[in-house]
């Protein structure tokens, strides 16, 4: 099947298209596509196009790295709070047990 088929047939999508499909801007798409980290793309052209599995497959990748990220994001928080807790209750029993110094302060 020729391209020109394909496109027609709703198997390719435009960068417009497949960004709205990604739920992405067309400037995402762009710049992941030129640092290699996006999803596959073709050339035909002058246009760049998508093809809709390939997209389909693209998120699923990520699907799991977003979430490792998330995680990873959470389990920073947690330890920032458990730091934060460990050193207003250092600050409440040191020798500036008293005073009214917060986290904030420092």
């Amino acid at each position: 099947m020729n391209d020109f088929i394909a496109h027609q047939e709703g198997e390719l999508l435009t960068t417009k298209e497949a960004a709205a499909y990604l739920r992405s801007t067309e400037n995402s798409l762009r710049s992941s596509r030129c640092t290699g980290h996006g999803p596959p793309s073709h050339k035909i052209g002058s246009a760049v196009l998508y093809k809709r599995n390939e997209l389909d497959h693209y998120l699923a990748n990520l699907k799991p790295y977003i979430e490792r990220r998330r995680d990873n994001k959470l389990a920073k928080i947690d330890k920032r709070r458990a730091l934060s807790t460990w050193i207003e209750s250092a600050l409440r029993n040191s020798r500036w047990n008293g005073m009214s110094t917060t986290l904030q302060e420092l």
